[in-house]
């Protein structure tokens, strides 16, 4: 009999601890702009340098960051970073916007952020050129010494026209 009490209040309790909650307030705010931060450098790096570009891939992305890039390929971290140190991918121009981000955490504590954006870039891939029309999610996830990795990247093309383009 105690048992099945037990049992029943762990399961009462448990939409407690998995609900997701978003933040709101000072401190979502300012997590809201150290993402903000993340990703704006990560666009003007991918433009500037590859060495630059690669080094923030490397740095910012979970070893086993679930990827899945415009044409449908999915390259692990290390696969990336080896594509754009070679050059064999190289963002020549990137207009991202529409951006939002949602902080998740408990109290104070932000520990999950999930950022949407829109844009297009011009890309070139082992020497073929493209404009690509995209949205794109990104997933973050605070890790052990407060430093964010990114463990979701996807990105969906969408036909020209879809977006308002700024």
């Amino acid at each position: 009999m105690r048992k099945l009490f037990l049992l029943t209040l762990l399961a009462l309790s448990l939409p407690t601890f998995a609900e997701a909650q978003e933040m709101t307030g000072k401190t979502a705010e300012d997590t809201k702009r150290e993402i903000l931060e993340l990703e704006t450098a990560k666009g003007k790096d991918l433009v500037k340098s590859l060495n630059q570009a690669a080094d923030w891939q490397e740095r910012f992305n979970a070893d086993g960051l679930a990827l899945t890039l415009p044409d449908g390929s999915t390259p692990t971290k290390a696969e990336l970073v080896a594509m754009i140190r070679s050059g064999d991918v190289k963002d020549e121009y990137i207009n991202h916007h529409d951006y939002h981000v949602h902080i998740y955490g408990n109290g104070d504590a932000p520990h999950t952020a999930v950022v949407t954006w829109a844009g297009d870039e011009i890309t070139a891939y082992k020497g073929k050129r493209e404009h690509v029309y995209e949205k794109t999610t990104d997933v973050f996830v605070k890790v052990e010494g407060g430093q964010w990795r990114r463990v979701v990247h996807h990105v969906s093309p969408i036909p020209p026209g879809i977006i308002a383009l700024n």
